[in-house]
């Protein structure tokens, strides 16, 4: 049985192995019924925390439950509405990806003046229905 090297530390090992979490801006749509004109709620984004290395799939139903959204879990998406917040420049990403991995085509996260890297505050992340759901309901 090897033996642990004195200066080896359980803590920084398990911390390097804990995702990072980072806060964004979210919102819903309820386009679960495609009759009916709604607008993103809450009114205002609420904040939420996003683990950006675990896949967002596996992050929608804690977030439908925090916003309290009407979907199905399995029949969700994420798009990405910039500051602007015009829908028609919204970007819906693949929920088989993390964050880090979205960022690679749409920048989610920002360098901040002290060069940390952060989540883009600009940006709301919209929960909603997917595009085939909407046009088939």
């Amino acid at each position: 049985h090897a033996s642990t090297p004195s200066d080896f530390s359980w803590r920084q090992f398990v911390t390097s192995l804990s995702s990072v979490e980072m806060e964004f801006r979210v919102q819903f749509i309820d386009d679960t019924d495609p009759c009916k004109l709604t607008f993103p709620a809450p009114t205002s984004p609420a904040n939420f925390t996003f683990e950006v290395d675990l896949p967002l799939r596996v992050q929608l139903a804690a977030l439908k439950s925090h916003l309290g959204a009407p979907h199905e879990v399995s029949e969700c998406c994420i798009q990405v509405v910039p500051a602007s917040g015009n829908m028609k420049e919204a970007v819906e990403v693949d929920v088989e990806n993390s964050l880090n991995e979205v960022n690679d085509d749409t920048p989610v996260f920002v360098v901040s003046s002290d060069q940390q890297l952060k989540a883009n505050r600009r940006l709301i992340l919209m929960l909603r229905n997917k595009l085939h759901v909407r046009v088939h309901n």
